[in-house]
């Protein structure tokens, strides 16, 4: 049965909307928070994991051949560094280690040209450490529209049976006080790590 007006006509709704998708207000919203972590957050570097179908292990549903790209995304990102726990388990010692991190939906978008690939290595800056990415989600909405994306981290484990540990040593350098991010400024590591 439709719904009338008070006079006996069928009531019609008016084409007036109250949130307009197209709105150029928005994007100007998504530009100030992609700055605002570019400012006040830390380059992240997005190391993106390629798997052919063929070589998946039918038992333990895995691929040893499994290759991440030579040369890393830098993306921009907030999180909160964790101390390493090492939990000891019945298979030895196992890292349970886990981040999130913030980052701006259209920013990472536009700079990997596509959906972050779970599998992923993620190389932090602040103490050098390797993250493999776990889930990918929208985490934040403002107009009807997805603003920031979380990427959900735990510590990369290297393995002796595929090749992971390639590329390792070739991670961009980053200083804190770098006001540009120069890879050739820092040519290595000395002995006591990337911030000696």
């Amino acid at each position: 049965m439709p719904i009338l007006n008070p006079d006996g006509t069928p009531y019609r709704l008016t084409p007036y909307r109250n949130f307009d998708p197209q709105n150029p207000d928005l994007d100007l919203f998504d530009e100030w928070d992609a700055e605002s972590i570019r400012i006040g957050g830390t380059p992240v570097y997005y190391s993106e994991v390629f798997i052919s179908a063929a070589d998946i292990d039918r038992t333990y549903n895995e691929s040893r051949r499994k290759i991440w790209a030579d040369k890393p995304v830098e993306i921009f990102g907030t999180y909160d560094p964790v101390a390493s726990q090492q939990a000891l388990g019945p298979f030895g010692l196992d890292s349970l280690d886990e981040i999130v991190i913030d980052a701006n939906y259209k920013d990472v978008i536009r700079r990997l040209g596509k959906w972050p690939v779970p599998g992923s290595r993620i190389m932090t800056p602040h103490l050098r450490e390797y993250w493999e990415l776990v889930q990918c989600v929208l985490a934040e909405f403002k107009g009807w529209r997805g603003v920031r994306l979380q990427l959900i981290c735990q510590r990369f484990q290297t393995s002796t049976t595929d090749n992971s540990e390639k590329g390792r040593q070739d991670m961009p350098q980053y200083r804190i006080d770098d006001h540009v991010f120069d890879p050739q400024a820092y040519p290595g590591d000395g002995e006591d790590g990337p911030l000696d």
